[in-house]
């Protein structure tokens, strides 16, 4: 596969219970051109949920590492967007540089999926457009431009998720 149709590495941004607080996973997809919206992805994420200990006692809320083939984004539950931060240079690769960033399973020191995005984002720096900072930046001026244009939120998705490439700055989905 050439440099140009490499798989894209996004980052995917989902609402949350919490009113302006998100939460993050990072999807592999095939390239996206306007006339062809690719919806397949793999989904990379950590992800925490309410369990309980063998005596049944002890609610815990353990963080765990996520990777699931997605066969439609649309049919994603919260997702608001879809940034392309960079490419794909090796499946392999990457899967390396994500078990390089530790899951705390008990969310010690602030542990949240932004922080995990970030740190896997900064192990791939190489093939990303720019910083973190830079790049959660504008993923999040994206959110609040769809929000205020009513592109997120239940029922939207027909038209398909929005998608924007930060290599040129252009959306791919409106």
């Amino acid at each position: 596969m050439g440099p140009r149709n490499k798989p894209r590495l996004e980052l995917a941004i989902y609402a949350t219970r919490e009113p302006g607080t998100y939460a993050y996973a990072l999807f592999e997809s095939p390239k996206s051109t306007k006339k062809l919206i690719s919806n397949s992805t793999v989904k990379h994420r950590v992800h925490n949920s309410l369990t309980f200990t063998i005596e049944g006692l002890n609610p815990v809320t353990p963080w765990r590492y996520e990777r699931v083939a997605v066969d439609d984004v649309r049919a994603e539950d919260d997702i608001l967007v879809r940034v392309i931060v960079g490419k794909v240079w090796s499946t392999a690769t990457l899967k390396m540089f994500i078990g390089m960033v530790p899951v705390p399973v008990d969310g010690a020191g602030g542990f949240s999926s932004r922080t995990w995005a970030r740190d896997v984002l900064g192990e791939v720096r190489k093939w990303c457009v720019g910083s973190w900072e830079e790049v959660e930046g504008k993923a999040l001026e994206y959110v609040e431009r769809k929000k205020k244009e009513g592109r997120c939120g239940v029922g939207q998705w027909e038209r398909g998720i929005p998608l924007l490439d930060l290599h040129d700055g252009k959306e791919i989905v409106a």
